[in-house]
């Protein structure tokens, strides 16, 4: 993982990162670009809650459409 949150988001794309998650980007402006690229890979880009993504909100994660799911939940009991 790199200290760019729009870079790591672009290893989802590209398939170098399964999974990656922030709590607390920089703004909009951090990822906003790389989240098309992620979404026109085919991957999917949400709230680490599971919800939707909100980009005002500095909460963010991106995986395979497989790995949402587990991911969700073990952030879940992880609390």
């Amino acid at each position: 993982m790199s200290g760019s949150c729009a870079l790591n988001l672009c290893g989802i794309a590209c398939g170098r990162l399964d999974l990656f998650y922030s709590l607390g980007y920089g703004g909009p402006w951090d990822v906003a670009a790389s989240i098309v690229i992620v979404k026109e890979a085919g991957g999917l880009v949400y709230d680490p809650s599971g919800k939707n993504f909100d980009i005002t909100s500095p909460r963010i994660a991106a995986s395979n459409p497989f790995l949402k799911d587990a991911f969700v939940e073990a952030l879940e009991l992880s609390d």
